[in-house]
């Protein structure tokens, strides 16, 4: 998810009938997510943007558009209410003349969508949501912009190297943890500065809770911190390759893997099963 390809994905399911196109460009799941209305779940591959019912048992196409535009379907998404969502992406086949969409925001459950700041300008690959504060990171840029008056004004900051994923603490806005090709690092200070945390590449993270923070290693392994990252405890380990996190609590998580198979713990990460098929 840190690099982006120069050609905007499809907003149409893939021909084959797959959640995700392995021919085509990465990222292959730029985003899942879920519905704080009726816990369904919202994926976003490089082969749509897909409905998945919260048993798992029906997957429906959706078909993003801002305006008269299609939007590309690898969106980065995060809801920030019931059917209420901030993300970013590119537009889709039929091209607006914009190259990235900046941040977008959808309050129909991402069937439309809305410019909010950054048209034309910025393609986050990351956006993580804390109160009032929205914080979202490049794609192939170490910068990550936050804004707390819904958009109208942004900061910017430089990250030790482009986030393949950032997470913001539920309960404290100012501490964010962000995954790197190189390693996991940890802010105290809103993004203002950075210290090193390991070097395990592309963790992929979620933070349901302040006491909660929780992770998916490169091989699988679940990890869970109750201190902002400071320790780790390993609770499990999920199959598959995983490419995004989501959380209903800190018990109930779900992790997309590199095919778009969904898996789901309802223990904390400690087991898993498999919730999607497709």
């Amino acid at each position: 998810m840190a690099g982006c390809g120069g050609g905007a994905a499809s907003s149409e399911p893939a021909g084959d009938g797959g959640l995700v196109n392995a021919g085509a460009d990465p990222p292959y799941v730029g985003g899942l997510e879920v519905n704080p209305r009726d816990g369904s779940l919202l994926l976003a591959t490089n082969a749509g943007l897909w409905h998945v019912s919260r048993d798992g048992q029906r997957t429906q196409p959706v078909r993003a558009r801002m305006g008269k535009n299609d939007v590309s379907a690898g969106l980065a998404l995060r809801f920030t209410g019931p059917d209420e969502l901030v993300g970013s992406g590119h537009p889709g086949r039929a091209r607006s003349g914009i190259p990235v969409l900046g941040l977008i925001r959808s309050s129909d459950g991402g069937r439309t969508w809305t410019p909010v700041a950054r048209q034309g300008e910025s393609d986050f690959h990351s956006v993580s949501v804390s109160g009032d504060t929205i914080a979202a990171a490049e794609g192939a840029e170490a910068t990550a912009f936050a804004t707390d008056d819904g958009g109208r004004s942004f900061e910017s900051y430089t990250t030790p190297l482009a986030l393949v994923d950032l997470e913001i603490d539920p309960s404290s806005p100012s501490r964010w943890i962000g995954s790197t090709e190189s390693g996991l690092f940890s802010s105290d200070d809103g993004g203002e500065s950075w210290r090193p945390r390991e070097t395990l590449p592309n963790i992929r993270l979620v933070w349901p809770a302040s006491g909660a923070l929780i992770r998916v290693d490169p091989d699988g392994v679940v990890r869970r911190s109750s201190d902002a990252g400071e320790t780790w405890d390993v609770v499990g380990r999920v199959e598959g390759e995983t490419h995004a996190l989501a959380a209903a609590g800190p018990n109930t998580l779900y992790a997309a893997d590199v095919d778009g198979v969904i898996r789901v713990s309802r223990d904390g990460g400690a087991s898993w099963s498999q919730l999607t098929n497709p």
